[in-house]
Formats: structure tokens, C-alpha cells, sequence
């Protein structure tokens, strides 16, 4: 885009995903960005700025390599991570594997929690036999601390079934959070009317909004289309699969 021959206003590809294949304006010249800055600083292509997890270097912007980190950024033009990821720890900016087997959390290499399917047994993870269990308690293979999405934790430190459709909850009987294709009502997972894909609360009773394809709504269920010889009837113009509309009967 130009206002003249000799003016540009906006350079090629100037949005492209691909940092190296964007044109970039510089007065009125147009510079190929070939060293993924943010902004260019002259007519040479070198950066004065990069995007996030790039850092400057000799006028080009390089990607920070942020293997095994959970979160890094980029602080006065150094690669820095925060936080490692599962089974790792900061050593001196780098993120480096637990000494530990099977270990999640490790500041310092001393593990302090192990993975999923394992306990932490003096300084080592060993095996668990926990049921369920997300994280195992310190000390026993059989007890948990934290249980998987559908169970909950009992008094006894064994994980107990939520109630069907319950991802979350604190008892059988008090649920949190529901799987896909339920309503939590009362803390209580309701389940949607049948081949219903969205549903909203009426009262106490979840109500469709939206059918699978091959239903249409009525007061609030999902009833089947009926279909001969590619004629549709109350379906909204929306066929079932490998049937075409030929009339719209009323």
C-alpha cells in the first residue's frame, strides 16, 4: 500500500505468522524482516525490539530455549524461567531433571512430591497402590492426599466415587463440578435431555438449547427429524447426514 510510487504506507506480509517472511516499514523503505524483530531499527533489518520469548543478540532476535520450563519470560534481554516443569529444578537459570526417580517437585534436588502413582518414602518415590490417587501421602502406598477427577477423599485418606456425572466433589452427595453433558443442579449433576448437546437450567430442570444434527428442538427436548425420500420435516432446514432438502413440509 503506497500514496505514491516513491511513498509506501504499509509493507508485504506485513502480519504474516512467519517472522521472516513479514516486510517491515523504515522511513519510507520497505525491509524484509529476515531476523524475526519486533521492530526493525534500520535499513540493515537489525531489531530494536522482540516478541515475547525472543532476546536481542548482535541486532537479531533469537528464541529463548525454555525446555522444561512451565513458565519463562524475557527480563532485561535475558531468558529467564520461573518455574520448571513436573520433575525438574532451577539450577542456576537452567531447568535440570530431580536426581530423584519419578519425583514432581524438587527445589533444590531435594524431591518433595512425586508423581501420580508413587509416595515419597524417605527422600525416595517409591511405588503406590492407592486407588484412584492423584498424589499419595507421604509415607504409606496405600493412602492418598489428592484424588483423581470422579473420586473423593475420605476420612480413612482412601478415594471414595463422586456420583455419576461428578467431577469434583467433596462427598457422594455434594458435587462441584459435572462432566460434559450434565447440569450441577443442587449440587447434583443432572444430566442433559437425550441427544442434546447444550442445555441451560428451567427451574430445577436442565432444558435444551441446542440438538444433535438429526433432531430439532421442541419446548425444550430434542425431537428426531422425519425424513422420506429427502423430504425434511420440522427440522429448521438442517438435514440429517447423506439426506438433502427436496421440500419444507409444514
Amino acid at each position: 500500500m503506497c500514496n505514491d510510487e516513491n511513498t509506501p504506507i504499509q509493507c508485504l506480509n506485513d502480519h504474516d505468522p512467519i517472522l521472516t517472511n513479514r516486510y517491515y516499514l523504515v522511513g519510507i523503505v520497505c525491509i524484509k524482516n529476515s531476523k524475526s524483530c519486533k521492530k526493525i531499527l534500520d535499513i540493515n533489518g537489525s531489531c530494536s525490539s522482540c516478541y515475547d520469548s525472543y532476546r536481542i543478540q548482535h541486532g537479531a532476535c533469537i528464541p529463548c530455549d525454555f525446555t522444561n520450563c512451565a513458565d519463562g519470560s524475557v527480563i532485561n534481554n535475558v531468558c529467564t524461567c520461573a518455574v520448571c516443569s513436573t520433575g525438574f529444578y532451577l539450577n542456576v537459570g537452567v531447568c535440570t531433571a530431580c536426581s530423584t526417580s519419578n519425583c514432581a517437585d524438587c527445589a533444590s534436588n531435594t524431591c518433595t512430591a512425586c508423581i501420580s502413582g508413587f509416595y515419597l518414602n524417605s527422600g525416595s518415590c517409591t511405588s503406590s497402590t492407592a486407588a484412584n490417587c492423584l498424589v499419595s501421602s507421604s509415607g504409606s502406598s496405600t493412602l492418598c492426599d489428592t484424588c483423581n477427577d470422579g473420586f473423593f477423599l475420605g476420612s480413612d485418606d482412601i478415594c471414595y466415587n463422586c456420583q455419576t456425572g461428578c467431577l469434583k466433589c467433596s462427598n457422594k452427595y455434594t458435587c462441584s463440578e459435572c462432566s460434559a453433558g450434565r447440569l450441577l443442579v443442587n449440587a447434583f449433576c443432572m444430566p442433559f435431555p437425550s441427544n442434546c448437546v447444550m442445555a441451560q437450567l428451567k427451574g430445577a430442570i436442565p432444558t435444551c438449547t441446542l440438538c444433535n444434527h438429526g433432531y430439532f428442538l421442541n419446548s425444550g427436548n430434542c425431537i428426531e427429524c422425519s425424513v422420506e425420500l429427502g423430504t425434511l420435516s420440522k427440522c429448521d432446514g438442517l438435514c440429517p447426514i447423506d439426506y438433502y432438502i427436496q421440500s419444507l413440509m409444514v
